[in-house]
């Protein structure tokens, strides 16, 4: 769409920005720019064309956004928005040491199950009364990251924790809000007064939020460097210490004695491992409790296969089918990053259908589009578990239409997501509160994520 000088094209007033995207679609097709501010978009909503864009290496770039970059330390290091060389050397020393401590395997289970327990036992006592599931099941997640990387973890209702959990959201949320300004016009940076950034857009609790948890992490590293054994590294922090000391001579080598790649790394894993997969999960609590009839089946199920007393196992995965379905139809309906993770064209301009994108074209895929595609879904708007089952009653993997947030730690959220899910449906049942009427509905003024929105159900335990 044609827009104004400088400001480019904004949505009409009233008018949110999905509201924006699918209007847009509808007039211009599945492939359409948009100049939004000092930004190029180019929205891409149809699967088969977003599958095609990134795989192109020339589409891996990841653009300059302002507020992201204090997620970075404005250092373009680390896992999510690094790109290039110093990418690839982060991402496959990661894959590679932390498979050595269970990442993707089945002996996983061992740091997981100790979470799940201990979620059981705390909403155990809130049973029988309204509980908002929030901070208990962010700590449980959080805690298998922290044994990966420091090999350490926090009692459910630790201070400490909580407060470390709360800084990555708060950040979060100040990201989607106001502040987003910020990466529309990165020049009002340096026009609007301090108090209207601190106390509007909250770039202060950001900052403050980004520096503590740098001094966190940092006294952690320190610590592990003063009881470094090279013999028995104890986890990932140990590993990348050892692998600094290896490489101190290579000059081009993203392993430096500054630790700055080691600490946004590891807020890289916590941002995309923690959040992504308790926020999904909370969907699933909330879904379960709208569909009593989907939730009576995942619990039959469960309990045709699982001993009673006993903790589901990754090995029960193959013989609960509804379950995984389950699952994954929540992620689909979801949709918890709609627009994806941006990408862009960072070399130079790349042919996309036919069309030539300017090069620093940010690429938007309108996962939620896809989601909600009727070209691939029986019933795109409504939650039905029975879309990733084949006829013979086997879980669809693989299924074109569906686009979920793929990531380094995408093997992990699924064992998570599974493990989780599978028990906390063994030993309760869910339900709203009586004469309360539930919603999925997100916040559409905020678009950059689909996060429930507060909400509280009844744990009831079924043994």
């Amino acid at each position: 769409p044609w827009g104004w000088p400088v400001i480019g094209y904004f949505p009409p007033r009233g008018e949110t920005l999905p509201d924006t995207v699918q209007r847009l679609r509808r007039k211009y097709g599945d492939i359409y720019s948009w100049r939004f501010g000092s930004l190029t978009l180019v929205v891409l909503s149809d699967y088969k064309l977003i599958k095609a864009a990134f795989t192109k290496q020339e589409c891996s770039g990841r653009p300059w956004i302002f507020t992201l970059q204090y997620f970075t330390y404005f250092t373009g290091k680390g896992l999510i928005f690094s790109e290039g060389r110093p990418w690839q050397e982060s991402r496959r020393f990661a894959l590679r040491h932390l498979r050595d401590f269970g990442f993707g395997r089945s002996s996983l289970e061992k740091v997981i199950h100790p979470e799940v327990a201990s979620l059981l036992k705390d909403l155990e006592g809130r049973a029988g009364r309204p509980t908002e599931v929030n901070w208990n099941l962010n700590v449980a997640v959080l805690n298998v990251l922290w044994r990966l990387v420091a090999d350490r973890r926090y009692d459910i209702n630790d201070a400490e924790i909580i407060h470390f959990e709360k800084m990555i959201r708060v950040n979060l949320d100040i990201i989607k809000g106001a502040a987003v300004l910020l990466d529309i016009f990165p020049w009002l940076l340096y026009l609007t007064p301090k108090f209207v950034l601190n106390s509007w857009m909250r770039i202060g609790q950001m900052e403050k939020n980004a520096e503590e948890f740098k001094q966190f992490v940092m006294s952690i590293i320190e610590e592990h460097e003063a009881s470094l054994n090279p013999e028995k590294p104890r986890d990932y922090i140990d590993c990348y210490l050892l692998e600094m000391r290896e490489r101190q001579d290579d000059a081009n080598t993203v392993f430096k004695r500054d630790y700055l790649d080691l600490l946004v790394s590891i807020e890289d894993l916590f941002l995309a491992g923690s959040e992504t997969t308790s926020s999904t999960l909370r969907w699933l609590v909330l879904y379960m409790a709208l569909h009593p009839d989907v939730q009576a089946k995942v619990q039959a199920e469960i309990d045709g296969v699982v001993a009673k007393g006993a903790l589901p196992s990754l090995a029960d995965r193959a013989k609960l089918p509804y379950t995984e379905a389950t699952i994954m139809e929540t992620l689909r309906m979801s949709s918890l990053v709609p627009r994806g993770i941006f990408h862009c064209n960072s070399e130079g301009d790349v042919n996309i259908a036919g069309y030539n994108i300017p090069k620093g074209s940010l690429l938007v895929p309108d996962m939620e589009k896809c989601h909600r595609d009727p070209q691939y879904w029986e019933k795109p708007d409504q939650f039905y578990p029975e879309h990733f089952l084949s006829q013979d009653n086997q879980v669809i993997t693989k299924k074109d239409g569906f686009l979920p947030f793929c990531c380094l730690g995408e093997s992990l959220a699924r064992m998570e997501l599974f493990l989780f899910t599978a028990a906390l449906l063994k030993k309760f049942s869910i339900a709203p509160p009586e004469g309360v009427k539930l919603s999925t509905e997100t916040n559409k003024h905020r678009p950059a994520f689909n996060f429930a929105k507060p909400f509280e159900v009844i744990f009831t335990s079924r043994e």
